[in-house]
């Protein structure tokens, strides 16, 4: 991860961004994980990855926060809006709602300049330099990058936190992995 995203380029306070998830279960809240489309997809793999090390997580799908899910966000929570673009109009809105709560927002992209980008606390950018688009548009380099990123914040996680492979195993029973860690 952390070698795709050396050669693609990543900008922005990482570090900030991995010490405000870390730390927000210290101050009562979560690191609830947001997207549309394929970023989705991506962002419901981190909330899960997150939850196993041990991080309170819950991925809330970008279209529900502006019919009701707004309620879930409380202070102390971080919210890491993951898109490609910095466009997609289902974000737009949603950073300074959420921070009127006293939330953290985040942005993980592809690409600087996009409009959510501007009302977000801390951003980062993994730029994908050849997106390598199949058809020039279906998202398929982009999404590489995106996985890289959130595989490189787990990673910073565990090391800072001293997660072990016990709690790991703790969250973690089921299925095959979970056999194996038995």
């Amino acid at each position: 991860s952390l070698e795709i995203l050396r050669k693609t380029g990543i900008s922005g306070d990482f570090g900030a961004l991995c010490r405000e998830c870390g730390e927000a279960e210290k101050k009562g809240g979560r690191v609830l994980v947001t997207g549309i489309g394929k970023s989705g997809y991506v962002g419901r793999r981190l909330s899960a990855s997150l939850a196993s090390i041990g991080i309170p997580s819950h991925f809330i799908h970008a279209s529900e926060w502006l019919h009701g899910d707004l309620g879930n966000a409380q202070p102390g929570d971080v919210v890491l809006i993951i898109s490609n673009s910095g466009n997609s109009p289902e974000l737009i809105p949603i950073p300074p709602l959420l921070q009127k709560k006293g939330v953290v927002c985040a942005l993980l992209a592809g690409k600087r300049g996009g409009n959510v980008e501007t009302s977000c606390d801390l951003v980062v950018i993994g730029v994908t330099r050849d997106e390598g688009e199949i058809l020039g548009k279906v998202p398929a380099g982009s999404i590489v990058v995106q996985e890289a990123m959130c595989n490189a914040i787990i990673a910073q996680l565990v090391e800072t936190r001293q997660t072990d492979l016990l709690t790991f195993a703790e969250n973690h029973p089921g299925g095959n992995l979970g056999k194996t860690l038995a």
